[in-house]
């Protein structure tokens, strides 16, 4: 487990945000190939493995099924359904746990 203090964003599928609108091809995939879902997906940093879980304060669990763009290394983006929640949730600092899929915890060994 890694204990983070990061900046975090929130995103949706729209135009604005993501550059598609509905019907497009892609629309709402995310770059794992996964359905985006509110309540469910994250973009993490480029150096986190698609699977892996964070918590993240205040929201609860999430899983890496997005990337951030390169311009934002460090930056985590929750993924809502409407835009007008991604746009209340605003930009803020928050405690995060990632799990790791690739390394696994002492609890996951025993």
């Amino acid at each position: 487990m890694t204990n983070l203090i990061a900046i975090v964003t929130a995103y949706c599928a729209c135009v604005s945000c993501c550059g598609k609108s509905p019907g497009d091809p892609g629309y709402g995939i995310t770059a794992s190939g996964k359905q985006a879902q509110q309540g469910v997906s994250i973009a993490a940093p480029r150096w986190v493995p698609f699977g892996s879980r964070v918590y993240v304060s205040g929201l609860g669990w999430r899983t890496v099924h997005d990337r951030m763009s390169r311009k934002y290394p460090d930056r985590w983006d929750v993924y809502f359904e409407d835009h007008r929640e991604a746009l209340k949730f605003g930009k803020q600092k928050l405690n995060l746990k990632l799990y790791d899929k690739n390394r696994p915890t002492k609890a996951a060994a025993n």
